[in-house]
């Protein structure tokens, strides 16, 4: 029987992402979490990037590709251009739902960092995602997507239904709270093969098809299990963006020029085509939610032995550069 939880990554398609995991794993080591790190890779991962991921993750664990029988458009010219290569591979990432031991996993993609010790995500008795959309018209004037889930705690499968039918947005999916099953692993690598699924869906939401599918799958599926979620803060899914947010919850305010975060902020999610680690810090308009991700990394440099010069991609030199500790906020981890 399982008798543990985990802290879950996947990387597919090579070893772009690998430093991000890296950093992101090493961010929930150094809150002192009892549960174990395990990192998915595809076959295509190579050894060397193995090695270095073995260094801070409890498990490295090869899985297989998932792949849809059609895979439809994104929403928009712009998401295609960003993620086409990754699009008809993107279910892989759903790997997650075959590790059956473990009770639970909690799975965060490799662009995110914990700030703090959030153990107790593993509490909820539902399955769990953060249900907020940042592309709506609530947080962007430019976006026609709608909210529509209110302040609601628990999400439904109708009110998933309903927001599919209406083109409305799902859950970001970069840090999720599942209970893996093998029965849901099967059953949903079977529903990818049918022509006419989720797809139909998909038209101009806001959601990857990943997030749409499994959405689908758990919440409205007639062969899946039809579950409602518990709707996580939005604390544990924050997208610092080039403008101010105000979040769902009133009291967590973030200006991304301003000199801290706010500490109930527990996941930042770096959204965008250039990650953190392909980013030139030497550049002014570095804001300090990434220099505080650069400052995590290079702790992971000095207290571990990763070296992340193994890996075959291509860094800024100022990654390896010593930042002044005195422009972070170090607070916000404690």
């Amino acid at each position: 029987m399982p008798s543990e939880n985990a802290y879950v990554w996947t990387i597919f398609k090579g070893d772009r992402y690998i430093p991000g995991v890296l950093v992101s794993a090493y961010s929930v080591k150094r809150t002192n979490t009892k549960y174990n790190l395990i990192c998915l890779v595809t076959p295509d991962v190579t050894d060397i990037g193995r090695k270095e991921l073995a260094k801070i993750c409890t498990k490295v664990i090869e899985v297989p590709y998932i792949k849809a029988i059609r895979t439809p458009n994104l929403t928009t010219k712009r998401q295609e251009e960003l993620y086409k290569p990754w699009k008809s591979v993107s279910y892989t990432k759903w790997n997650v739902l075959n590790l059956t031991q473990y009770k639970k996993i909690f799975l965060l993609d490799a662009d995110t960092i914990v700030t703090k010790n959030i153990d107790s995500v593993f509490d909820k008795k539902k399955i769990s995602a953060t249900f907020y959309c940042p592309w709506s018209k609530k947080y962007s004037k430019f976006s026609p997507i709608k909210y529509h889930y209110g302040r609601k705690k628990i999400i439904n499968p109708n009110l998933i239904k309903n927001a599919l039918n209406k083109h409305g947005h799902v859950f970001v999916a970069s840090s999720i709270l599942l209970k893996p099953n093998k029965k849901y692993y099967n059953d949903y690598k079977k529903m990818l093969q049918k022509k006419e699924h989720f797809s139909n869906f998909t038209k101009k939401n806001g959601s990857m098809i990943d997030e749409t599918s499994l959405a689908y799958f758990m919440s409205i599926y007639e062969y899946g299990p039809q579950l409602s979620w518990y709707n996580l803060p939005q604390c544990y899914q924050f997208i610092p963006w080039h403008r101010n947010e105000c979040c769902d919850d009133k009291s967590i305010y973030y200006q991304r020029q301003k000199t801290k975060i706010c500490p109930k902020i527990s996941v930042i999610h770096y959204v965008g085509q250039d990650m953190p680690w392909e980013l030139d810090f030497n550049s002014d308009d570095i804001y300090l939610d990434t220099h505080i991700w650069l400052s995590i990394c290079q702790e992971m440099l000095q207290q571990t032995k990763v070296n992340i010069k193994k890996i075959n991609i291509k860094y800024p030199e100022s990654i390896f550069k010593k930042i002044n500790p005195n422009n972070i906020n170090f607070k916000v981890f404690t």
